[in-house]
């Protein structure tokens, strides 16, 4: 547990501990009160944020602090039947559970297999182009072999962007924001790991291996 001190003298609440992280549930507010707090033995901790409050009863000088959502501050004062106290600032930090980002699905294994069927074609073959119809990824070898990748299953999971662009049926450059043939290769042979290690490949034995 992550303990907040909160000093209550003279009516003032004051808290050295400037900022605290959203999403977790393992803080403590920790108070150091004055003596005319002695004559209340039962207290609320008042804490506000996002233009809410929470209140927590609690008797002695701690308490736990649930999950605090989202938001670029918080306060924290307590008060009695009979004292109230001024509320002591903190800010709070955004975790990572709690960006704005979209979450994407993983690949499946399938969607793997073949993206992996191109990689390993090109062990033995040079890649002429790469061609594009409908939601169809074609890519065209030097010997005049394909393979090919739906789009449709792959547009807008992990790792793979959407294609943009189309320029005569080949995949316009990579300067637009689009692939080309080279960097559909180099980011095939970036994720070679990721997809080792998500379906238990050995990477060292791998090599040359057909998915």
């Amino acid at each position: 547990m992550h303990s907040i001190p909160i000093y209550v003298s003279g009516k003032v609440a004051i808290c050295p501990k400037r900022y605290l992280i959203s999403s977790n549930s393992d803080y403590v507010l920790d108070f150091t009160f004055d003596d005319e707090w002695n004559a209340s033995p039962v207290k609320t901790a008042r804490v506000i944020f996002n233009d809410q409050c929470l209140d927590l009863v609690f008797s002695g000088n701690s308490v736990a602090l649930p999950r605090i959502p989202p938001c670029a501050a918080l306060s924290v004062g307590v008060y009695s039947d009979t004292l109230a106290s001024t509320a002591a600032e903190l800010g709070c930090i955004l975790s990572v559970a709690d960006g704005d980002e979209t979450v994407l699905d993983p690949l499946s294994e399938a969607q793997y297999t073949q993206l992996f069927a191109i990689l390993n074609a090109l062990e033995t073959k040079a890649l002429s182009s790469l061609s594009l119809s409908g939601n169809t990824l074609t890519a065209t070898f030097s010997d005049s072999s394909t393979q090919s990748v739906s789009l449709a299953s792959l547009r807008g999971v992990a790792l793979l962007p959407a294609v943009t662009a189309n320029d005569d049926g080949k995949i316009a450059a990579v300067e637009n924001g689009v692939w080309t043939a080279a960097s559909l290769e180099d980011w095939m042979d970036d994720h070679f790991l990721s997809y080792c290690s998500q379906f238990g490949v050995a990477a060292d034995d791998a090599e040359g291996v057909s998915f």
